[in-house]
């Protein structure tokens, strides 16, 4: 069986906000970093990104640290 080839669709470059702690949560310790722009290039996909977007973050704190 031939491996897998990948070929360069595009790059994204993303313009992100302040990191915002919103803290405890039930599934963990949230954070949420807004994306404000940038742009996608290649030969596959070409534009803008919008100011439409964020990502949210879940992560558990450890206790011995």
């Amino acid at each position: 069986m031939n491996a897998p080839q990948l070929e360069f669709a595009f790059r994204l470059e993303v313009n992100l906000g302040p990191i915002r702690e919103i803290g405890a949560s039930r599934a963990g310790h949230r954070r949420i970093v807004q994306i404000i722009g940038g742009t996608v290039s290649g030969p596959r996909a070409s534009g803008r990104i919008l100011n439409l977007g964020a990502d949210w973050r879940n992560y558990l704190r450890r206790s011995d640290s």
